[in-house]
């Protein structure tokens, strides 16, 4: 069969059906062991990692005295405080949007909630890449175990990206 110019009407192949489709085929394939959704929310956090790092470096240089040095912990919770904002929002487009949040008060519940949940990603982080630590008796004194430090680092953060992606989809946007 050969196909033919269309002559009349225009395709019902629109981007939202292609992204339907792919979705569809991925959830066949891979779905029963990592959900989609909780792949676009990891690369929501991607992102809002590199904004995280860059508005704190730009901070560092906006809140630089003579000496160029400024106080750590501001261009950390600039960084921090940008980053939650643009992971709510773009969890709440994209990652969660057939459970969107709507509406100003609710905007501002679901903003509050996302952030305690995110503290509470960021001390479980903390808690794990400790644990870790402290159950090989790890030390800084030498610098090539300093790598095991990155890796249980990162051991962390999925475990807290695991728990917050839970938290989210069951709390902040109430997806049963």
């Amino acid at each position: 069969y050969v196909f033919r110019t269309r002559q009349y009407g225009t395709t019902k192949m629109s981007s939202s059906v292609i992204q339907n489709y792919l979705a569809a085929l991925y959830d066949i394939r891979f779905g029963k062991y990592i959900s989609l959704t909780f792949l676009v929310y990891a690369f929501v956090g991607l992102i809002g990692l590199a904004i995280n790092f860059s508005i704190r470096r730009t901070s560092a240089f906006v809140f630089a005295d003579e000496q160029n040095q400024s106080p750590l912990s501001i261009p950390v919770l600039s960084g921090f405080i940008a980053s939650l904002f643009s992971n709510y929002i773009l969890n709440n487009i994209w990652t969660f949007k057939q459970f969107r949040i709507s509406g100003v008060l609710q905007q501002i519940k679901g903003f509050i909630t996302f952030s305690l949940i995110s503290v509470l990603g960021l001390l479980i982080q903390l808690s794990v890449w400790n644990f870790l630590l402290q159950i090989h008796n790890i030390t800084f004194m030498n610098p090539a175990e300093n790598w095991l430090s990155y890796f249980y680092n990162f051991v962390g953060i999925v475990v807290a990206t695991a728990s917050n992606y839970y938290l989210n989809k069951n709390i902040t946007w109430e997806h049963n």
